[in-house]
């Protein structure tokens, strides 16, 4: 015999504090490890080979196994949805270190991965009827962007792109591009000059290109409207970049503090 006693709430009870929710891109939102098939066979590798790890003139030898899991994003209610993306490091050809180009190269770079990601849209089953839009030919906002990635995020960082991004718009769409690029080619006029390889875990300098902030800093090259010579007077400066302001939309009564500096540094 059972007995209970209960009521019908007026609505839901109100929750404290913030709430995350699983589905955030592994790259943008807050991750976890989630087990999956074979995590804990994994994770017992690892643990048998701590324990039969040795010292070896002075230090301790440990080859670690690698651990099996998935990562999930979280992120919190009312937090905007971030497109998903897929971020990439480029390696030597023999997949032993870090390919990288200067920054002057950006755009010969993304059009190396762009090459990259035309060829996968032709020779893979499914992508022919979607190539034109993919590739930002057909209906907008269907497009994939291809984002190289400078090495940033550190005083003694020097800049130089030794990763790439693709964000786009369709989660299924980018993961099985994403699937088909890990370990593929970039050419340089005809001939193979790097690797892609998928970055799963969190990266740092990822990072710097996707988490959230209060405060962050751009540079942002630009051609000023009109003819500034070195030496005129600082106003002449001033009225130009508060004109480029302008044509961007921006009012310079809108800047709280302007600072500049000519070239060279």
């Amino acid at each position: 015999m059972v007995a209970a006693q209960g009521q019908v709430a007026s609505g839901e009870p109100q929750r404290v504090g913030i709430h995350y929710r699983p589905g955030a891109n592994a790259q943008t939102g807050r991750t976890l490890r989630v087990p999956i098939a074979g995590s804990y066979a994994a994770a017992e590798r690892r643990y048998q080979a701590f324990l039969q790890s040795g010292l070896y003139e002075g230090g301790l030898t440990f080859t670690k196994p690698p651990l099996n899991y998935r990562q999930v994003g979280y992120r919190a209610e009312g937090e905007p949805v971030a497109l998903p993306v897929a971020c990439f490091r480029l390696l030597t050809l023999d997949g032993r270190g870090n390919y990288r180009r200067d920054a002057r190269q950006t755009v010969a770079l993304a059009a190396m991965v762009r090459h990259a990601v035309h060829e996968v849209l032709q020779q893979e089953p499914g992508f022919v009827e979607q190539l034109k839009t993919i590739m930002g030919h057909g209906e907008k906002g269907g497009q994939i962007a291809l984002l190289p990635m400078p090495t940033v995020g550190h005083e003694h960082a020097d800049g130089l792109i030794r990763r790439v991004m693709l964000k786009a718009p369709d989660a299924d769409i980018l993961r099985r591009l994403t699937w088909a690029l890990d370990g593929r080619e970039l050419k340089a006029d005809h001939e193979p000059v790097a690797l892609l390889s998928l970055i799963e875990e969190q990266d740092a300098v990822v990072s710097q290109f996707t988490s959230t902030g209060e405060w962050w800093e751009s540079v942002t090259p630009v051609v000023l409207p009109g003819y500034d010579r070195l030496d005129a007077r600082k106003h002449k400066t001033e009225k130009l970049i508060g004109r480029a302001l302008a044509q961007s939309g921006f009012a310079l009564s809108e800047v709280q503090d302007l600072w500049y500096q000519t070239a060279p540094w």
